[in-house]
């Protein structure tokens, strides 16, 4: 194997343990493990590796890939990391219509754009 093969297999292991790291600290479920969440964990992550916050996840409790600030909402979230991840991230609020609902300083016409994009999410979320 090459150096830059090498490289490349420790550059994919590194960015998959972020994600995995990621996830399992949001990964819960919001009505039964809020007392699993760690505020702190999710704090030195996404300050650490910023990029985290941009990527959509699929999350336990919901069926499609959303983005980590929507999953951190739902949870006890500090206010700090909170406003850490939408500084990081501010245009997730018009990624999709859960965003919308939920990132504050949302508009109306972030949600009614969103949810032109994707018009099953909102029923998907409040059916399910």
């Amino acid at each position: 194997m090459s150096v830059s093969e090498s490289q490349n297999r420790i550059s994919f292991f590194r960015r998959y343990s972020k994600e995995d790291k990621l996830l399992s600290i949001l990964d819960l479920d919001p009505r039964k493990e809020k007392n699993l969440f760690k505020n702190e964990d999710l704090r030195k992550i996404v300050t650490e590796h910023p990029n985290l916050v941009k990527k959509k996840y699929k999350f336990r409790c919901y069926e499609k890939k959303i983005h980590p600030i929507v999953m951190a909402l739902f949870l006890p979230v500090d206010e700090h990391v909170y406003k850490s991840m939408h500084k990081t991230y501010p245009e997730a609020k018009k990624s999709c219509p859960l965003a919308a609902l939920v990132i504050r300083g949302s508009t109306l016409d972030d949600f009614k754009n969103a949810l032109v994009k994707d018009p099953g999410d909102i029923e998907m979320f409040f059916a399910g």
